[in-house]
């Protein structure tokens, strides 16, 4: 096919975040299987204005739409849209695609409560929309959940005065929380910045603060110190039914539902959650050796050839201190692992399998499916659309 029949598709998304970059991935994978198309895709910072090129002519756009700026140039273009961006905006008329804050927040809980955590904080970003959603969708599971969680919210000086004043006072705010604690943020750029605030409030994380971010940036969460957890969202796939959207339309002229809520794969976990904030010391050994084997032959006696107590005693402490079985432990860690493998690698349902624990292919598929309501092959296509 020659050049100029492809469709033309901008891509009005910021590459200098590992967020953007994965959405264009996406939308790259999505051409490549049923295009092609020619996409523009300009480097552009989160902050930078989004905007198509003087005297560009195309046929579609995926955009982060999150002003009403953006929003107004984007209907005068004409053309399909889909917006990628999880901000609200009245009189949008373009369907959106974008992660699931409610399930994002689900698995920010379970994974402080998998470290024995039970009490529990928010910082994020409550001058914008999206970023009062994300805290109340935290809010309301840590409650639902029976649960308090304590919102960091800055003065209307703070809020408007320098880096260090801002640092000043989060960092009393972090002073001022029963500890231990796990605090839930938006993206990682203000996980980040909490991390630098218990550092000025001379806090120790994880084991007095544990600090989750909304949204994994490899990069930049390995560069934090300690090098911080996050939310593994959609980002590609975001990319890859957005690309899917467009096409519909481009292709029939009509839209598809207004919106799509993809959900996230799972958390990334580092330095800034690795605690265990359980009181009995026997279960902290056993969460210890469990973590380190369960992806291998291990058996509850394995355990406790490690942790001097009976089986019974064992299964009493487990259900007092996590609500679960050493058994069922074993059987979380491993499926957490399968989750992530199936979800980043093309690893074959096999090699998942041995991965993971599972004997074969054929359990992986009967424990998976019955924990998820889907297969593993199922999963994958859902999040890497293959």
């Amino acid at each position: 096919m020659d050049g100029d029949e492809l469709p033309h598709v901008a891509v009005l998304v910021d590459t200098a975040t590992g967020w953007g970059r994965r959405v264009v991935r996406g939308v790259i994978r999505y051409s490549d299987k049923h295009g092609p198309w020619h996409l523009t895709v300009e480097a552009r910072g989160q902050a930078e204005a989004l905007r198509l090129p003087p005297g560009w002519r195309g046929d579609g756009i995926i955009a982060r739409i999150t002003s009403k700026q953006m929003l107004r140039a984007m209907k005068a273009t004409r053309l399909p849209v889909v917006n990628v961006s999880a901000v609200h905006l009245s009189n949008n008329c373009f369907p959106q695609v974008t992660t699931n804050y409610f399930e994002s927040a689900a698995l920010a809980l379970q994974h402080f409560r998998d470290r024995g955590l039970v009490r529990f904080g928010y910082a994020g970003l409550p001058e914008t929309d999206y970023g009062r959603r994300h805290r109340d969708a935290f809010v309301g599971v840590v409650e639902d959940a029976g649960y308090g969680c304590d919102v960091y919210t800055p003065s209307k000086t703070t809020a408007t005065a320098g880096h260090a004043a801002q640092l000043k006072h989060k960092a009393a705010w972090l002073r001022s929380l029963p500890r231990p604690v796990g605090i839930f943020t938006w993206a990682t750029t203000a996980g980040a910045n909490l991390l630098e605030a218990c550092r000025l409030a001379r806090l120790s994380v994880p084991y007095e603060v544990a600090v989750l971010g909304g949204a994994d940036d490899e990069l930049l969460c390995d560069a934090s110190w300690p090098s911080l957890s996050a939310i593994n969202v959609p980002a590609e796939q975001i990319g890859h039914e957005a690309a899917r959207s467009l096409d519909q339309m481009m292709r029939e002229g009509r839209s598809p539902q207004p919106q799509l809520l993809l959900s996230p794969t799972g958390v990334v976990s580092r330095r800034s959650t690795d605690t265990l904030a359980i009181d009995d010391p026997d279960v902290v050994q056993a969460l210890r050796v469990i973590r380190a084997k369960a992806c291998g032959p291990i058996q509850i006696s394995d355990i406790l050839k490690v942790v001097p107590v009976s089986r019974s005693s064992l299964e009493r402490k487990f259900r007092q201190a996590l609500s679960r079985s050493p058994t069922e432990e074993i059987r979380r860690v491993r499926m957490a692992k399968a989750k992530s493998l199936l979800a980043e690698t093309s690893m074959s349902m096999q090699e998942v399998a041995d991965a993971c624990g599972f004997a074969t292919y054929n359990y992986l598929t009967r424990v998976f499916t019955n924990e998820n309501g889907v297969t593993p092959r199922e999963f994958r296509r859902s999040v890497q659309g293959r």
